[in-house]
C-alpha cells in the first residue's frame, strides 16, 4: 500500500509518511540536521525546491520523452537553460554562504539540503551514462559548488552512497 501510489515511504510508529520532501523534513528536525534561523530555513527549502524544478525538466523534457528529436531537443534544454542558471545560481549562494570554507551548503553545518542536493546532482547528472553530457557545464557554471558536490560524494558521504564508483539510478 503505497499513499499517492508513490515512493518513497517511511513508517514510523505505525504512522506511513510519504512525501520526499516532507520526509526529509521529518528526519532533519529528528536529527539535528536543520536549521533554526530564518535564512537558513530559507535557504534549505530553496535547495529543495530547486532540485524539484530540475526533477520536473530532468524527467518530463528529457528521460521520459520517447521521441529521439524531441529527446535530444530536452538534452538541449538542459544543458544551454535550465543547468547554467541553477548552477550559477547555487555556486552565487554557495559562496555567499561560506561553504567553500565551511564545507556545508547552510549554516556551517550538515542538513537535509546536502543529502538531498548531492544525492539528486549525483543520480541526474552525474549517472555514469550522463556524466559527460551535463558535468561540464555543472563545472563550467558552478566550479566551486560542483567541488564541493564531488568531494561529498567520494568522501563525507561515501558510505551513503556506496560504492563511489557506481551510481543507482534514484532519488531521494
Amino acid at each position: 500500500d503505497f499513499p499517492n501510489g508513490q515512493l518513497p515511504i517511511l513508517e514510523v510508529d505505525g504512522y506511513r509518511m510519504n512525501q520526499g520532501d516532507a520526509i526529509l523534513q521529518f528526519l532533519g528536525s529528528r536529527h539535528g540536521l536543520l536549521v533554526h534561523d530564518a535564512m537558513g530555513r530559507y535557504l534549505i527549502c530553496y535547495y529543495l525546491a530547486a532540485m524539484e524544478d530540475l526533477f520536473q525538466v530532468f524527467y518530463n523534457k528529457y528521460i521520459f520523452v520517447r521521441d529521439e528529436e524531441a529527446k535530444k531537443a530536452g538534452k538541449t534544454n538542459l544543458t544551454d537553460k535550465h543547468l547554467p542558471i541553477y548552477a550559477a545560481d547555487f555556486e552565487k549562494k554557495f559562496l555567499e554562504q561560506k561553504g567553500d570554507q565551511t564545507g556545508w551548503l547552510v549554516g556551517g553545518k550538515a542538513t537535509i539540503a546536502d543529502f538531498k542536493v548531492v544525492a539528486n546532482i549525483k543520480t541526474f547528472f552525474l549517472h555514469p551514462d550522463r556524466k559527460a553530457d551535463f558535468r561540464p557545464v555543472l563545472v563550467k557554471h558552478a566550479p566551486t559548488f560542483m567541488k564541493y558536490v564531488e568531494d561529498k560524494i567520494s568522501g563525507d558521504f561515501a558510505g551513503f552512497f556506496g560504492d563511489p564508483t557506481k551510481c543507482a539510478d534514484y532519488s531521494f
